[in-house]
């Protein structure tokens, strides 16, 4: 790159300089006195110089824009990959908030199931218990019987 501006430059100048002998050949064929000649020469040179200035302003002005355009490509793509990251870490978290949700629903079902059971359980013992009184009533009336 550097290269190239070298040899722009260079073209520039060999520009300047055949823009400067064809206007010392206008001033000698205009038969213009040297003074003329000399200030024409210095305006053409003064041009020139002012010219490379600018052009050397508006190369390091794109050279630094170029530098800034790649500083913000890269944080563009290093907040992009940021994102998917984050993006797979959020799905992986919806599945578990899923799979949770659907182990807390089985839960509890168990837990209602559990619950009736024990319910049942508790009917169950005491119907047993009232056999187990009826039971023993009817063995005392029995023995009763029996000894009389």
């Amino acid at each position: 790159e550097a290269k190239k501006r070298v040899v722009r430059a260079k073209e520039r100048v060999e520009e300047m300089q055949t823009k400067l002998a064809d206007a010392v050949r206008r001033a000698d064929a205009a038969g213009g006195s040297s003074a003329e000649q000399s200030e024409m020469i210095a305006a053409l040179r003064a041009e020139g110089e002012n010219l490379a200035r600018k052009q050397s302003t508006m190369e390091q002005s794109v050279r630094s824009a170029k530098g800034e355009a790649r500083v913000l490509q890269e944080a563009l793509d290093m907040e992009k990959e940021a994102r998917e990251k984050e993006e797979v870490k959020v799905e992986a978290l919806e599945k578990e908030v899923k799979t949770l949700k659907e182990e807390l629903s089985s839960a509890r079902k168990g837990e209602s199931q559990s619950i009736k059971l024990e319910g049942e359980l508790v009917a169950a013992k005491e119907e047993s218990e009232k056999q187990r009184a009826s039971n023993m009533v009817l063995e005392q009336q029995l023995k009763e019987l029996k000894n009389e």
